[in-house]
């Protein structure tokens, strides 16, 4: 039994000596003792360059053995723009509707809208203040006599118009952006929603603006001077409060939803929907007024 051990421990020491490469000495001849070279050598290589390789490929940072997950692209990340896209959309609308096409950008316009309208809340407020000490109360309402009362009675009202200022151009934007989104699928398309709420945020932007114009005029008076809402929104006569009758504070708040910097910024939302849009510029702006209109009824 130790002598067959032996035997093949001798057997196998031959064939690994017969492995050694050239340069150790001579190959043995004998097909038999070098068997092991010839089968094995081709694999050893292969290994060792598939090995060169992988490390070849984790320096490039290359994925030799792709999965279903790394072969999934990834989504394209989008640009942003900030505030040279609300700069685009006054003096150049359509690089302005060309960069919501690519970015899709609206929360850095929703908050320089909330901003804005916010200052222009404040600049009407002494105004506004004076307007609600003066009107008489409605129906069932006692009227505030001390000051304290008073004061208290004209901070809610400024509080309730400055939420009023962050929630409504929201809940415009998503009115818009949803009748928008609602016309492009009757033509067929399948666009994100946040493609039209992106537009309808800046397309917001005139309309803002002649909101802090109207406030800064309207600062520059007496707020004495304001007896009631119509006086009020005809500081600046730029909507068609003018025709209201007198006294009919309903007629002239929804009336004051034209304006010179309303109709800009709808002829803005028409333009930029035709860019998106296959539709007409007529359909366009209906739709775009179909919109005032319907938030004036609403608002």
């Amino acid at each position: 039994m130790l002598r067959a051990h032996g035997a093949a421990l001798r057997r196998t020491c031959a064939s690994w000596k017969c492995a050694k490469p050239a340069s150790y000495g001579p190959r043995p001849s004998s097909s038999a003792a070098c068997r092991w070279t010839r089968w094995f050598r081709p694999c050893a290589d292969a290994s060792s360059a598939a090995s060169v390789a992988e490390r070849s490929a984790k320096a490039a940072n290359v994925n030799l053995f792709p999965t279903p997950e790394t072969n999934a692209e990834r989504p394209e990340r989008r640009p942003r723009y900030g505030v040279s896209l609300v700069r685009d959309i006054v003096i150049a609308p359509s690089v302005a509707f060309d960069k919501i096409a690519a970015s899709h950008e609206w929360l850095p316009t929703y908050g320089i809208i909330v901003i804005v309208s916010v200052i222009a809340t404040l600049l009407y407020a002494p105004a506004l203040l004076h307007i609600a000490s003066v009107a008489p109360p409605p129906p069932g309402e006692a009227v505030p006599k001390t000051p304290s009362a008073l004061a208290d009675a004209s901070r809610r009202l400024v509080a309730s118009y400055a939420v009023g200022q962050a929630v409504m151009p929201l809940a415009y934007m998503l009115l818009t952006a949803s009748a928008l989104a609602t016309v492009a699928r009757f033509k067929g398309l399948t666009s994100p929603y946040v493609l039209f709420l992106s537009l309808a945020a800046n397309c917001m932007i005139p309309s803002v603006l002649g909101g802090l114009l109207s406030g800064m005029l309207v600062r520059l008076h007496d707020p004495a001077s304001f007896h009631d809402l119509r006086a009020l929104l005809l500081a600046v006569p730029t909507n068609l409060a003018v025709f209201a009758a007198p006294g009919n504070d309903r007629e002239v708040a929804f009336l004051s939803h034209f304006d010179v910097f309303d109709i800009w910024a709808y002829v803005l939302l028409a333009f930029g929907f035709v860019r998106l849009v296959p539709v007409s510029f007529t359909t366009a702006l209906v739709v775009a007024f179909g919109i005032d209109f319907l938030f004036a009824i609403i608002f």
